[in-house]
């Protein structure tokens, strides 16, 4: 039996609402090399056990940098260490306007850099319509939305269709999309000192002007991961 112990199964989530970094990097550990830390409440995420004092946080939001990057994390505790190389975390957290500037205006995360690799989106609140529902223009402009929402609901049913490419080892396989040329030299020109982003360097503040273009280079990736394209253009 000693030499033949069963393997245990392994945890297949891999979205969490509100983890603390030990329960994270054993799930990173054990379980999928990605994850997500994902919820329509982020009061619970902000508010929860990995925030409950500054030294706890700063260990938190300097090991989300680290995960941000892929970079190497580690813990140590009396039952051993844990080495974790290449892991991989996103994001998505919903939540009041009032919550996400506290975060953001908070003087440790501002000083850590963990704000800016946020890419924080405030909608416009909803109001009730001030136009007829048998308007023309009204039921043009809402044809044309069922018709981008009918291709996109096509091209989500073609990935569900195709399922997850996982290696020997049952991790994800993701494959790798690079800009080529042509959008190379836009990002080069952009960020240029007589760049169109030359405005927006006076007006950020620099971690966020760096991690700008991260973002939307991170954003066209996933633009043209769901059209099935080998490179992100121009």
């Amino acid at each position: 039996l000693e030499r033949h112990k069963p393997v245990a199964l392994k945890d297949i989530r891999c979205i969490f609402e509100n983890p603390t970094y030990a329960g994270l990097i054993n799930n990173l550990e054990l379980s999928h090399h990605s994850t997500i830390i994902m919820s329509p409440e982020a009061g619970t995420f902000f508010g929860g056990h990995a925030m409950k004092s500054d030294d706890v946080r700063q260990q938190f939001f300097g090991n989300l940098n680290k995960l941000w990057n892929a970079e190497r994390v580690e813990r140590t505790t009396s039952m051993g260490r844990q080495d974790l190389y290449g892991r991989r975390m996103s994001m998505l957290l919903m939540t009041q306007e009032s919550t996400i500037r506290e975060f953001v205006n908070d003087r440790l995360v501002e000083d850590m850099g963990l704000a800016a690799r946020f890419l924080i989106s405030i909608p416009p609140q909803y109001s009730l319509p001030t136009h007829s529902l048998c308007d023309p223009e009204y039921k043009s402009r809402k044809a044309t939305a069922e018709q981008c929402f009918d291709r996109f609901r096509a091209k989500l049913r073609r990935h569900l269709e195709d399922g997850l490419a996982y290696d020997e080892h049952d991790q994800l396989v993701l494959r790798p999309i690079a800009p080529d040329q042509a959008a190379f030299a836009l990002y080069d020109a952009f960020q240029g000192q007589d760049g169109e982003g030359t405005l927006m360097r006076t007006t950020h503040k620099a971690p966020f002007f760096a991690k700008y273009l991260e973002h939307c280079l991170r954003l066209a990736g996933v633009m043209a991961a769901f059209d099935r394209q080998t490179a992100i253009t121009a």
